[in-house]
């Protein structure tokens, strides 16, 4: 297996596990408050209808199913948050990568719902896509994989474009903008992939050339009778041991954090043989 690609996956699962926590800690509540909410207004109460919204009898006759709607990709995110806060890490990928797949068909599903179920102009459907093409965006950053968002960007908008291009209110301006947004949100997937290949790349290198100076260093000690660690100003980095006990000093001798020894290796040195390590 590439490491590099295995630390990427780890990242992607810490950051959806944090996520998940989160929303456990806080936002159960709030998914709660707002199905208590809406609720009775779904169930067609009429008292309850006047509480959750003014001017309720056109609201209601002329877009009731706007308010449906907008809980089902709530209630999916929520389920899928749930499933990643109680799955293993090696399983949280495949349940993100399933979550993003449910929510792409909840939009085409919204898309569909809020354009030909209203009042017949575009307002359900402007008003709508405006919070669900954030949503979209937000999805492709957290739920990361970014070949499967290009995949699935790419079919929403086609499906979307399909919906709405039977509508009499349907114009150009509205295409350009779906395909800017979509370019937007494969944009974004792949920044947000990039960026975590590049922090695996680094932590890699980092920890790559930290077994090579252990390798060094165990290499060097079974040649030399001491080492010591240098800066290019000769300080002293690192504690030196065995250079410690050759000058009769304590263990902890070199160590910068402990403030023992010589910060500097020059005062060590005979003042005739400084001109041989300057």
């Amino acid at each position: 297996n590439d490491p590099t690609r295995q630390l990427v996956e780890d990242f992607r699962a810490a950051r959806l596990q944090r996520s998940s926590r989160v929303f456990t800690s806080l936002g159960t509540f709030g998914l709660a408050s707002l199905l208590l909410r809406f609720f009775p207004y779904v169930l067609n109460l009429s008292e309850s209808r006047e509480d959750c919204l003014p001017n309720a009898s056109w609201y209601w006759y002329h877009g009731r199913i706007i308010y449906e709607t907008e809980l089902v990709p709530v209630i999916v995110l929520c389920i899928g948050l749930l499933a990643m806060y109680f799955s293993r890490r090696k399983h949280i990928a495949m349940v993100s990568d399933f979550l993003n797949i449910c929510l792409s068909i909840v939009w085409v599903f919204h898309y569909f719902t809020t354009s030909h179920t209203f009042q017949p102009d575009q307002r359900p459907y402007l008003f709508s896509s405006s919070w669900v093409q954030a949503a979209r965006i937000g999805q492709a950053f957290m739920l990361g994989n970014a070949k499967l968002t290009t995949v699935l960007a790419l079919l929403v908008s086609l499906a979307e474009d399909l919906i709405i291009r039977g509508q009499w209110w349907y114009w150009e301006n509205i295409v350009n903008r779906n395909l800017l947004v979509c370019v937007m949100i494969i944009g974004f997937g792949w920044v947000a992939e990039l960026a975590a290949w590049h922090e695996a790349a680094a932590k890699l290198e980092v920890q790559s050339s930290q077994q090579t100076k252990a390798l060094l260093s165990n290499l060097l000690c079974g040649l030399c009778d001491a080492v010591v660690s240098l800066d290019e100003s000769l300080n002293i980095t690192e504690h030196a041991p065995k250079l410690g006990a050759m000058l009769l000093r304590s263990s902890a001798f070199g160590d910068p954090a402990s403030g023992n020894g010589p910060s500097n290796f020059m005062t060590l040195v005979h003042p005739e043989d400084h001109g041989l390590l300057s």
